[in-house]
């Protein structure tokens, strides 16, 4: 393994979506550690200590958002990229108060998607 690679955990319950959020990112080097609930998000990000978070709001047991709250409580200088395919002002609304760092709608557009992981990666 080596040293200085990146590690992101991908938050997310719809199996296509994480297959394929994994595959894009450890194409460009990227460790990725998976959760599907909010509960197994939390588990594996205080185990892993990930660099970024990408994180769905539509979550099974606890949602995106509390999950956020957690994630920020614990290590606020973790990024954390919220994606939903709710685009509603509510919930963006709310997910800046919590201070997520990003905000992208589903369907993901994959060059927006990694050129702010990059720039949340170089930081």
């Amino acid at each position: 393994m080596e040293k200085n690679k990146k590690k992101i955990l991908v938050v997310e319950d719809e199996e296509e979506i994480i297959e394929f959020l994994k595959n894009f990112l450890r194409r460009r080097k990227i460790e990725v550690y998976l959760a599907k609930s909010g509960l197994e998000a939390l588990d594996v990000f205080e185990k892993e200590s990930p660099d970024l978070v990408l994180l769905d709001i539509g979550i099974p047991q606890i949602d995106g958002l509390e999950v956020l709250r957690e994630i920020k409580e614990k290590v606020p200088q973790t990024k954390v990229i919220m994606v939903t395919g709710r685009a509603d002002k509510k919930s963006i609304s709310k997910a800046k108060k919590l201070s997520a760092d990003a905000y992208i709608n589903k369907p993901v557009d994959l060059a927006e998607l990694y050129s702010v992981i990059e720039k949340f990666l170089k930081a």
